[in-house]
């Protein structure tokens, strides 16, 4: 049945188009015999395979033309280099006008030396003999004493009260004694040598008097007072002492 109906559906499919189609031409006609497959032997038969459809040629892609290179940029204008020039020098200040002062000079005092550049005020050493700064003008019992800072604070302290007075040209230099207990009192004052003025004595005693007391003796210090000989400077004396 499934063949028969085959067979029948492209008689069918044959015969449409003639029966609207015009009448061909007359040819001789040829007899078809149709056989089943089962007289073939073959009992389940393959349906026939349609043709494959022929694929159309598919378009070549076109090939579209690369772009065009861009232009390569224009340079920028160059711009003009003003040259810079360095600022100006400050102008230099004026000149500052200095003060001549009117003061005198101050007056050398007797009791004191200038330091020299080995011997400076304040040095922690003193020499063998232990004299300061001022070797010439005060000095010490004690050969082992050998601060001599401590020498120039004494002879600070009764420079600031000394005040000479005028005497006559056959005068001399005075030498004062005393003695600094530790606490820095001043005990057995006396003139070792005299100046040959009395006035200038009594200056002299005064101004180690009105010192006192004196800065303690140094705590290296063992002993418990140092002995001191004060020489004070006559500027009126004349010649040798």
């Amino acid at each position: 049945m499934s063949v028969a109906g085959h067979v029948g559906a492209t008689a069918l499919f044959i015969a449409l188009p003639a029966l609207f189609a015009e009448p061909p031409e007359t040819f001789d006609s040829i007899a078809v015999t149709v056989v089943p497959p089962k007289a073939l032997g073959d009992p389940n038969p393959t349906p026939p395979t349609p043709p494959p459809k022929e694929r159309e040629p598919e378009p070549e892609p076109e090939q579209t033309p690369p772009p065009p290179p861009p232009p390569p940029p224009k340079p920028a204008p160059r711009a003009e280099r003003t040259p810079t020039l360095p600022p100006p020098p400050p102008a230099p200040p004026p000149p500052t006008k200095q003060k001549t002062s009117t003061k005198p000079p101050p007056r050398a005092n007797p009791l004191q030396r200038p330091p020299t550049r080995s011997q400076r005020v304040g040095s922690v050493f003193g020499d063998p003999l232990g004299a300061s700064t001022s070797a010439a003008t005060i000095g010490v019992e004690d050969p082992n004493f050998t601060y001599g800072y401590y020498l120039d604070l004494v002879v600070q302290r009764i420079s600031e009260n000394w005040r000479s007075p005028r005497v006559g040209d056959n005068t001399r230099d005075a030498i004062v004694y005393f003695r600094i207990q530790r606490d820095g009192t001043v005990t057995e004052l006396r003139i070792r040598e005299s100046s040959r003025a009395d006035v200038f004595d009594r200056r002299a005693l005064g101004a180690v008097e009105t010192s006192a007391p004196l800065p303690p003796l140094p705590k290296g210090y063992d002993k418990d007072f140092l002995g001191i000989n004060l020489i004070v400077k006559n500027p009126f004396a004349k010649g040798p002492r």
